[in-house]
């Protein structure tokens, strides 16, 4: 009985502290994704998350990554920021075949990259006009 007494705490501090671990260095949320993927930080900003959809099949990796982010600000400063990226200009995207799903729902103004390797294309908008981040990357 005296094992259990010291046991059961000792494994509910294990939990705790590798839940704490994992929330703190290794959860995946819309910041460390953007800064992981461009190197953009996100602190600067005033926003809103709003929406945050990821999927991923263990067995073979296939999944989505749905990121949209609404600014509830943007500065001169937010705006500089984002131009010392290699985006391309927003206007350009609905000239594209890529445009197709984000051509009526954004500005002209802002930046767009997109990026298509073997078996994933990302795609990462930011709409100045609608103060809006979009994140969105299919592996298949």
């Amino acid at each position: 009985m005296k094992k259990i007494k010291i046991i059961l705490p000792i494994t509910i501090i294990i939990f705790i502290i590798s839940f704490g671990l994992y929330k703190v260095f290794l959860e995946r949320t819309p910041e460390r994704i953007f800064k992981q993927n461009f190197d953009i930080s996100l602190d600067d900003f005033d926003y809103t998350i709003e929406k945050f959809e990821e999927q991923w099949i263990l067995f073979n990796g296939n999944g989505y990554v749905d990121i949209m982010i609404k600014f509830n600000k943007l500065t001169s400063k937010n705006i500089e920021y984002f131009k010392k990226f290699n985006f391309t200009p927003l206007y350009l995207l609905k000239h594209t075949h890529i445009g197709g799903p984000y051509k009526y729902s954004i500005s002209d103004e802002g930046y767009y990259m997109y990026e298509v390797e073997d078996y994933s294309n990302k795609i990462f908008i930011i709409d100045f006009k609608n103060k809006k981040a979009i994140y969105k990357c299919n592996v298949m």
